[in-house]
């Protein structure tokens, strides 16, 4: 082949050939290529709906290259469904919620509140809610445990956490009304919600 041509192979598990042809690894540049940011996707879907002439909130854009989990085609994927079933409505929080089965925070916040004060008797019925909004599982644990995540940063890192002004303050106001709520509880939250979720 000519010198200018450049061979580019992808994988998603590398270990796997590193094993299976270790002679071929030895002869290529490794480049990882890392998961896009939610900052970036959320600025690409604002973009896109600029370009193409479509509204959308920028919470329920951050909402949306949240549950991308870094892939930018996902991301716009979950955009067209949305967009498919709004209408020529805006797109608000509420309709990525209810399209895409997320739990809104008085739900989370629920649950806080029941692990906080112990309140076991509470859970069969609000399993059953859950499946009575067409809410998996698995979805939820994914959005608490990134709940507890941002009620961390605001207790650690107060008015400089990484957070938009109204999350921070109502994430705030949450902290507050559990009395006694620290760094570490959280932190056993969140160990809980790994297991749970690597189950």
């Amino acid at each position: 082949p000519p010198p200018r041509l450049i061979f580019v192979f992808c994988t998603t598990d590398p270990g796997k050939v590193e094993q299976a042809a270790p002679a071929i690894m030895s002869r290529l540049q490794r480049i990882d290529v890392r998961k896009i940011t939610p900052d970036d996707i959320q600025r690409q879907i604002l973009k896109i709906a600029e370009q193409e002439g479509f509204l959308i909130a920028p919470e329920a854009a951050r909402l949306i290259a949240v549950r991308a989990q870094g892939g930018m085609r996902d991301a716009l994927s979950l955009v067209d469904q949305i967009r498919s079933f709004s209408g020529d409505e805006a797109i608000g929080v509420k309709h990525v919620r209810d399209i895409l089965g997320i739990p809104d925070e008085k739900m989370l916040e629920g649950v806080f509140s029941m692990v906080w004060k112990r309140e076991a008797t509470r859970i069969p019925k609000f399993l059953l809610h859950l499946e009575e909004k067409g809410i998996e599982a698995h979805v939820f644990l994914q959005e608490w445990q990134a709940f507890l995540g941002q009620a961390f940063s605001v207790i650690a890192a107060g008015e400089s956490a990484v957070l938009g002004d109204e999350s921070r303050k109502h994430l705030a106001q949450i902290v507050q009304r559990h009395d006694g709520v620290d760094e570490e509880t959280l932190t056993r939250f969140r160990a809980l919600m790994h297991v749970s979720l690597d189950a």
